[in-house]
């Protein structure tokens, strides 16, 4: 008999309708191309026995083409206990024989699995925690193991299992497929259910729909199906079907219930010979309440009237009008009463765009959660952040146009005071021009903070206490790291071509921090080391980086031009790089694009531009060059007065770090910035930047 993989992989062959190649199979069991060869080999021999040929090609890889009496041939060969079992399979087949039965037996399961006790203990181990993250409790006394938790959990976490070996996509094929078709392949070999069975339940679903004049969706029928053969298996066990009698009341008064009880029931007792108590036809109410998809009558007022509540907040929170009212409320009331079902029965189910929704709407999906619930509040209703998710596909659809204007109210939480908060909220204003710091709180202070004061909060220390408003922990200097958070969390774009200057703003502000407080005794190694960690360096830096001297030569320095107009302030500074070779043309139309579309934060000083772009593939070498004007300029449409521009163009982030920190101590230099705005000198002024590298 042949193993545990080698049977998945045979599983899988047969349903493949193609060559699969040999690196995909290695890729999806995690292990070589050398054990692939080796398994196909045996799994080749045991084929043979049965007279199935494994067709093989070197480029395409393995398939295996079946008849239909090949297939169910197999099937009922792979229904046979492999001699060898992965720990992982023995361990889901051990689950479901709990989660199926009241009690089991130690001793028969040491039997059943011929495994050793330390085994068996270490297999015991992990199904523990397992059902732990399910919040169910694994039972044992006297030899014998049992699961402890709600049923509804149980039954989660059942098909859960069952869920990992047969997918809706397989199931629905098989029971939608003509009967010529076989598709037996999807039974594996730890028989979950009959195909026969399935099918029964499956056709007793379509009858109900009928009856009921209902449809299901497709997520619906197979999880209704599933649901159903798993009840069988635990009720052939004995095992007891419990439910709240209040919630089983409520239930018996639906028309679904009764339908259920008078058409399905009969059916399906007689087939799996078993007795369905009433807890049991309340569980299959509550599954087709919650999975049916249908057009709602317009007198249903009360799915109405929430719907128009939820629209009417959003519109209230987002500050004007959504599009398309009308459609957007009548899908939410088509979606409302399933959904309200599955919050009541606990049947929410995840929500695979979720992540996808979080980085779109960002905070707002919070602020959505928190009207929606405010609006069902009074049925007792509470939905999870994925359900609201569903409910954000309807709203989106009005505010699609409106997303991008949407700003994010952010407050800032410091425990080092408001110095701190300043850089911040300055740093934030460059990266993130669509964020608005409204408000700067005390560690103390952020207990107070609700959702009508703050979208998000950024703060610099964790926050012990619960507070209703999201928040995340960044760095004080808001590193590269953090940016990259900073943009996922608020549902952001950062203004990445504007790194460096507002690097160089940002470390500004912290150099007069340190400089009002404490003694300098390198500034050129503080500036330098503040760069490299803003940039998300480390403190050391390099072992050596250029020097602005070396980066600026006195070619490239023009001092008291005439007046000119900004493009050609930018031309002219582009083309002192391009004499040296460093960057072409292409840099000079991007940085023009970047001014005039006001896409930049290229003002780091009153009257001081430093335009640069993140352009590494049309960058040769890393360079400065520089111009002052005789009087300011007009620079970009805003018209900012600009009497020095310092153009950089660089190939990464680190080559220049040296020469910025010079830069940034030179541009801090009331006299030397007096004598730059005078100097028609090139080498003096190169000369005094060789003298502040010298200090």
């Amino acid at each position: 008999m042949i193993s545990s993989r080698q049977q998945r992989l045979l599983k899988q062959l047969m349903e493949a309708r193609q060559y699969i190649p040999l690196q995909q199979l290695a890729d999806e069991y995690d292990i070589s191309l050398r054990t692939v060869r080796h398994d196909l080999l045996q799994l080749e021999d045991w084929l043979r026995q049965h007279d199935v040929v494994l067709e093989r090609s070197r480029s395409a890889g393995v398939y295996l083409q079946l008849d239909s009496q090949q297939s169910e041939s197999l099937a009922i060969q792979m229904r046979e206990r492999p001699i060898y079992m992965d720990a992982k399979q023995r361990i889901t087949l051990l689950l479901k024989q709990l989660l199926q039965k009241t009690n089991l037996s130690m001793g028969e399961m040491l039997a059943e699995f011929e495994i050793s006790k330390n085994t068996l203990l270490l297999d015991l181990s992990d199904i523990k925690v397992w059902l732990e993250q399910r919040r169910l409790t694994l039972q044992k006394e006297r030899g014998t193991l049992s699961i402890d938790g709600s049923e509804q959990l149980k039954r989660s976490a059942y098909l859960e299992l069952l869920r990992a070996e047969v997918t809706d996509d397989k199931l629905l094929g098989y029971m939608l497929s003509q009967p010529s078709e076989d598709k037996l392949s999807i039974v594996p070999w730890n028989v979950w259910f009959k195909s026969s069975d399935a099918m029964m339940l499956f056709d007793s679903i379509q009858h109900l729909e009928q009856l009921l004049g209902i449809q299901l969706t497709d997520a619906g029928y197979s999880t209704l199906t599933l649901h159903l053969l798993m009840a069988m298996e635990r009720l052939k066990h004995a095992h007891a079907i419990e439910m709240d009698l209040e919630l089983l009341h409520e239930l018996e008064t639906q028309h679904v219930y009764q339908v259920i009880q008078a058409e399905v029931v009969p059916a399906v007792e007689h087939h799996f010979q078993v007795k369905l108590p009433a807890s049991e036809i309340g569980y299959i109410t509550q599954h087709v309440l919650g999975a049916q998809k249908q057009n709602v009558p317009a007198d249903e007022e009360l799915y109405i009237g929430l719907a128009k509540q939820i629209v009417s907040r959003t519109e209230k929170a987002l500050g004007h009008r959504l599009q398309m009212i009308e459609q957007i409320v009548q899908g939410l009331v088509i979606h409302l009463k399933p959904a309200v079902y599955r919050a009541k029965f606990d049947l929410q189910s995840k929500n695979p765009l979720l992540d996808q929704l979080k980085i779109q709407y960002g905070s707002f999906l919070t602020l959505l959660e928190q009207i929606v619930n405010e609006v069902m509040e009074p049925i007792s209703v509470t939905f999870d952040l994925d359900e609201v998710g569903y409910i954000m596909l309807h709203i989106g659809s009005g505010i699609v146009p409106h997303v991008a204007q949407i700003r994010k109210r952010v407050a800032i939480v410091c425990g080092s005071g408001f110095g701190t908060s300043a850089i911040i909220k300055r740093r934030l204003s460059d990266i993130c021009p669509q964020v608005d710091v409204v408000n700067n709180y005390s560690y103390k202070e952020s207990r107070d903070i609700t959702l009508n004061d703050a979208d998000a909060v950024l703060t610099t220390i964790d926050i012990g206490h619960p507070i209703p408003v999201p928040w995340l922990k960044v760095s004080p200097l808001l590193t590269s790291k953090d940016q990259q958070e900073i943009a996922a969390f608020l549902g952001v774009t950062i203004m990445e071509e504007a790194g460096t200057a507002t690097t160089i703003q940002t470390v500004n502000d912290i150099f007069r921090v340190v400089e009002r407080n404490a003694d300098i005794h390198n500034r050129n190694k503080l500036l330098e080391e503040l760069l490299f960690l803003i940039q998300g360096g480390h403190l050391q830096g390099p072992e050596y980086t250029n020097r602005l001297s070396d980066l600026l030569p006195c070619t490239s320095i023009r001092l008291q031009l005439d007046s000119m107009d900004w493009e050609s302030a930018i031309q002219m500074g582009c083309q002192l790089l391009s004499e040296r070779s460093l960057s072409g043309l292409n840099y000079e139309e991007r940085l023009v694009e970047m001014i005039d579309s006001n896409i930049h934060s290229f003002i780091i000083h009153d009257g001081v531009a430093f335009p640069h772009a993140n352009m590494p593939g049309d960058i040769r070498q890393t360079g400065f060059s520089l111009v002052t004007f005789r009087e300011p300029i007009s620079f970009g449409p805003l018209a900012h007065p600009v009497w020095l521009i310092i153009t950089l163009a660089a190939v990464d982030k680190e080559q220049h770090v040296g020469a910025l920190s010079t830069l940034l101590d030179a541009l801090n230099d009331e006299m030397f910035m007096t004598d730059l705005q005078q100097s028609s000198n090139s080498y003096d002024i190169w000369r005094s930047f060789r003298e502040k590298e010298e200090l």
